[in-house]
């Protein structure tokens, strides 16, 4: 992947956080059915917990990504993704979805980062959310222990140590 490629993927993505976090204020810049904004209910429902708090102030261990946090130094994202001769791929570590419901029934996140570690993933999208995607704060450093590359924070995105 280029350097150019990156950085496009990259402002796009950011752009789609900037809507989705619009929506969730209740400001919608795009057509309620974009394809990358969650369904009209799970939208409603979000903006609803959010409301009451989220996740609250205790993000939970290990994702601050700094020196002295538990999860170590950071891990250089672009990085990791930037290859001139190889595909890199982002896998993903998610229990459910609101749209789709129960996706897995696993408990430990351990085997399933090793497995992408073994196939040589890229970076891992660690899906943290309890409310709507069934996953813990806690499975953050539990997969940052088994996998050496960058591991992300998927959440609703609302704070800015949510992106530490």
């Amino acid at each position: 992947m280029t350097d150019d490629t990156l950085t496009r993927i990259l402002a796009r993505k950011r752009w789609e956080r900037d809507v989705l976090r619009d929506a969730l204020r209740g400001h919608l810049r795009v057509p309620p059915d974009a394809p990358f904004l969650p369904a009209p209910d799970v939208l409603r429902r979000a903006k609803g917990y959010l409301k009451q708090g989220g996740c609250g102030p205790d993000r939970g261990p290990g994702f601050k990504g700094d020196e002295g946090a538990p999860g170590g130094p950071i891990r250089p994202f672009a990085a990791a993704l930037t290859s001139e001769t190889e595909l890199r791929v982002v896998a993903e570590i998610k229990r459910r979805s609101p749209s789709r419901g129960a996706l897995a029934a696993w408990t430990d996140p351990e085997p399933l980062a090793q497995a992408y570690a073994e196939g040589q993933a890229a970076a891992i999208s660690c899906l943290t959310d309890a409310e709507f995607f069934d996953g813990r704060p806690g499975f953050l450093p539990r997969v940052r222990a088994v996998f050496a590359g960058p591991v992300l924070r998927k959440d609703f995105t609302i704070d800015v140590i949510d992106v530490a």
